[in-house]
């Protein structure tokens, strides 16, 4: 079996990302998301890329509708 390398690339985490964690009632009196009632968690550095097909296959399981994927560094329990 080949080696792989599991490592994550420092360069390719080049996103600046907010964590962001819902509070109050999750959708507005129209039924749409209501970003205001979020409360930021964290900034963190990560990755975002597109999902090829065959990610989406394996990602169904979990959502209807796949795009993207982010990949952060592991944060412990704080």
């Amino acid at each position: 079996m080949p080696y792989t390398d599991s490592r994550i690339k420092v360069g390719k985490l080049r996103h600046r990302l907010a964590i962001v964690q819902p509070y109050g009632p999750a959708q507005d009196s129209t039924g749409s998301l209501a970003l205001t009632a979020m409360s930021p968690v964290a900034t963190v550095w990560g990755s975002i890329e597109s999902v090829t097909g065959r990610d989406v296959l394996a990602a169904n399981q979990f959502s209807a509708v796949v795009t993207h994927k982010i990949v952060i560094r592991f944060r412990g329990a704080e």
